[in-house]
């Protein structure tokens, strides 16, 4: 039995036949490059290229409201078919969806992590004021990027490859900062990396209880 249901074989087809198209026209619109091919022009400046990254990141943080938005309804969907197992003293089957809950909360929990993470990297782009601070938030950018483009890869493939592009443009623009004779303090940004991806992971845990309490409606039963 899937314990996901039917959202990771879903997301797969999707990610067959979607190749996140918003990624290119949006490149093409900000950067003003009609048929551009590369994450981004070599004349844009850094700005241009930050501001791109950034829009982006938030068209993905918007997919994963909607695709969140979706799963949510499926856990709601798990929890009434667990209470109506219980309701028939069922409990064999009870404790099999009680599994697949606990399965599925993990991948909510993921998700919510994912975006949380992004937004933070949108935050540290958007406020970009001077070289120097270009460098550092790139840095840890890039660091949280890796990442979260690593987590979505069973459960959100189409947000993966979008990840991926937008890392490889933020990777081309710390080489053009690079070459402007940036330096970089990488310990520093990995930390910094490393605080947000605890934090977020935290914060998303907190979300997916307030949503949805671990007490089942038995009232005697609890998920992992």
């Amino acid at each position: 039995m899937n314990a996901f249901g039917s959202f990771p074989e879903r997301r797969r087809k999707d990610h067959e036949s979607a190749r996140a198209p918003d990624l290119e026209e949006t490149k093409a619109e900000m950067i003003g490059a009609p048929g551009t091919t590369g994450a981004f022009q070599r004349s844009a400046s850094l700005k241009e290229n930050l501001d791109v990254a950034c829009e982006l990141l938030r068209l993905q943080v918007q997919r994963i409201d909607e695709e969140g938005n979706q799963f949510a309804q499926r856990l709601k969907d798990t929890v009434a078919t667990i209470a109506d197992y219980y309701a028939k003293e069922d409990l064999a089957r009870a404790c099999v969806y009680t599994c697949v809950l606990a399965e599925k909360r993990l991948v909510m929990k993921l998700a919510v992590q994912v975006r949380l993470a992004l937004e933070k990297i949108v935050s540290f782009l958007s406020v970009v004021s001077e070289l120097g601070e270009v460098g550092d938030s790139l840095a840890t950018s890039l660091e949280v990027l890796r990442e979260v483009r690593n987590m979505t890869k069973c459960v959100l493939p189409t947000v993966e490859t979008a990840l991926s592009s937008i890392e490889n443009l933020l990777y081309q623009t710390n080489a053009q900062a690079h070459e402007s004779g940036l330096k970089v303090n990488t310990q520093s940004a990995s930390q910094r990396a490393m605080e947000i991806i605890e934090g977020a992971a935290q914060q998303a845990e907190t979300e997916v209880k307030e949503r949805f309490p671990t007490q089942l409606p038995s009232g005697d039963r609890n998920p992992p």
